[in-house]
């Protein structure tokens, strides 16, 4: 789905570019973010179609960027939401399907594996 808005929010900004410079080589266009008070300003003011957000950063987390998504947006203007997540992954994975998450993503992850996962939500 090349052409659609991805919002990359991690508080590292090495991931940040690494990420950034995978999606536009796959056709997408790119916005960071480097916590979740960032991201929620950028998700209403950009409307990006999906959002690849870190579980642990400063300021608001991961899942709680997630849940005001779901529950302070109109279902048709929610983004896909990815969780990319270097804690436990069997708790991550239960706590972001309660929220509605569409996928979680464990850190490390391959290029492939991102594009993939991206692609699969788009």
């Amino acid at each position: 789905m090349a052409g659609k808005l991805v919002l990359v929010v991690d508080d590292s900004p090495l991931l940040r570019r690494l990420i950034t410079q995978v999606l536009h080589q796959e056709g997408y266009r790119v916005e960071v973010a480097a916590d979740g008070e960032e991201a929620l300003q950028k998700i209403r003011q950009l409307q990006p179609d999906i959002v690849l957000l870190d579980v642990v950063m400063p300021n608001k987390d991961g899942y709680q960027v997630a849940r005001e998504i779901r529950e302070h947006m109109a279902p048709e203007r929610q983004p896909r939401v990815i969780l990319l997540t270097g804690v436990d992954g069997g708790k991550s994975r239960h706590q972001a399907r309660q929220l509605g998450v569409d996928d979680v993503l464990a850190k490390p992850f391959s290029p492939m594996e991102l594009t993939a996962r991206v692609r699969a939500v788009s």
